[in-house]
């Protein structure tokens, strides 16, 4: 009988441990995360919009667009901010409780199932920051060249105009 209780006891303290350098992995993982989040946040907080000054239609709608853009993305990591938060204090609270022997299982199979879910929500945010941008580069570009276009048929009468009056 001592046997089995010390067997019983050294299953039970063994399990106790994986579960807690399970938790650990889980807190350092959520930690990791929730240090991208914000980066990605911090970073979009901080991003210029194109200068409106100019009093141009066109760049000012598109100002417009890519701030209402801009918005969405920041709130999308926001949120995934705030849920990483929640699954830290989530995985310490298993870290530190007794708990059922299959319940810690399946409370980190949820677990990796949300932060999962979690990545790929900030993945989509992330391609949708990238389509943005490619087409905040490709709508400059062609603002630049039209504004370079228009420069340089100036140019060219200003030179017509010289060259008369030189002649």
């Amino acid at each position: 009988c001592k046997s089995k209780a010390e067997k019983r006891k050294q299953a039970a303290a063994s399990e106790r441990q994986a579960r807690a350098k399970a938790a650990q992995a889980l807190i350092e993982e959520t930690e990791r995360l929730a240090e991208a989040a914000e980066t990605a946040v911090e970073s979009l907080s901080s991003m210029a919009l194109p200068d409106t000054a100019t009093g141009e239609k066109e760049v000012e709608d598109f100002g417009k667009d890519m701030l209402k853009s801009e918005q969405t993305s920041l709130a999308t990591h926001q949120a995934f901010a705030e849920f990483v938060k929640k699954h830290r204090a989530a995985m310490e609270q298993v870290a530190e409780g007794p708990t059922r022997p299959g319940k810690a299982k399946v409370d980190a199979l949820a677990m990796r199932a949300e932060v999962a879910g979690a990545k790929r929500a900030a993945a989509l945010a992330s391609a949708e920051r990238n389509k943005h941008a490619a087409i905040q580069r490709r709508e400059f570009a062609r603002l630049a060249s039209e504004r370079r276009a228009v420069a340089e048929e100036q140019f060219e009468r200003d030179q017509a105009v010289f060259r008369r009056y030189d002649a």
